[in-house]
């Protein structure tokens, strides 16, 4: 009797043992590679569409910018290990005709998984480069049938933006948190809005002389007529008659300001200001992460930049 009552307290302790290892690790285990599991993957062009996807998702996913500091996202080439980054995400964020490399990408990809970051906005028609040298005729940098891309130079269309990627976050996951992080977002940048709408009301200069038309939309929201030295391509050389329209249309137009870009050699910027006496100062466009701050803090120095070369009050 002694030795059955001994095998039964035996087994019921080795029992309990497993009973307890079973409650104590199995749950957290499952819980790690649960959390894991649902964390989105979203892989954007270049910065801004980055800072848009990480501002509305929050923590609940992975933003990778295929464009990264000092990269200019009109040459990106895509390594193999891009492509594979661009396939296994859960969204992909471009705007057409950007960036050709992903492009060509974005092609054989389930569409439901591709957010175009121009829904919702009205796209400006891109004129023929026949600023450059080659003209127009069969170059690569045509900007013929073409809308200008740079729609992330306004705080307007970077709130439209912001929405087409929350509606396509929450499609893959309802969350609270998106609405909130959204909501956030949009105040900023209507805040942002109203600093430029209240800073650039009054400017005694409305030509916008710039080394390549990535302005548009700003210049269309704030009431300046873009003059770009290059077309919608930052690569194009421009031609001597084109120089010389743009120096004849700095004079009748007084402007104190060229502006070039962070990314885009600014040697014959600075060298027709010089030919005018006039400045050359720089103007981000934002398709690299800035070198400080981010998006916001980026577009005040661009307000600022303005308003001075603006001759605003």
């Amino acid at each position: 009797m002694k030795k059955i009552v001994s095998i039964l307290f035996a087994s019921s302790l080795l029992l309990a043992a497993c009973a307890s290892t079973e409650t104590t690790t199995s749950p957290t285990a499952d819980l790690v590679e649960t959390t894991v599991a649902e964390k989105i993957q979203i892989v954007a062009g270049f910065y801004p569409l980055a800072y848009a996807a990480e501002n509305i998702a929050g923590d609940l996913a992975d933003v990778i910018s295929l464009a990264g500091p000092g990269v200019d996202a009109h040459d990106l080439e895509l390594t193999a290990s891009d492509v594979a980054k661009i396939t296994d995400a859960d969204l992909v964020i471009y705007i057409p005709n950007f960036i050709p490399a992903l492009d060509a990408v974005i092609k054989t990809l389930d569409s439901s998984k591709v957010i175009n970051a121009t829904e919702g906005i009205t796209l400006l028609e891109g004129k023929a480069d026949s600023h450059s040298d080659e003209g127009h005729s069969d170059d690569e940098h045509s900007d013929e049938g073409l809308s200008d891309p740079h729609v992330w130079l306004t705080p307007k269309n970077m709130i439209t933006l912001g929405g087409t990627i929350a509606q396509a976050i929450g499609a893959i996951q309802a969350n609270d948190q998106i609405a909130t992080n959204q909501a956030s977002f949009e105040s900023s940048l209507t805040a942002l809005a109203g600093d430029y709408s209240t800073k650039l009301a009054n400017c005694s200069v409305k030509a916008m002389i710039v080394s390549h038309e990535a302005f548009g939309y700003l210049a269309k929201e704030y009431g300046f007529e873009q003059v770009g030295i290059s077309g919608l391509s930052p690569e194009a050389e421009p031609s001597p008659a084109r120089l010389a329209e743009v120096a004849k249309i700095a004079k009748a137009e007084q402007a104190t300001t060229i502006y070039y870009e962070t990314l885009v050699d600014p040697k014959v910027a600075k060298t027709l200001a010089e030919e005018l006496n006039i400045s050359a100062v720089k103007l981000d466009p934002l398709e690299s992460p800035p070198a400080t701050g981010d998006y916001l803090s980026a577009m005040q120095e661009n307000l600022e930049t303005l308003f001075k070369g603006q001759v605003c009050s």
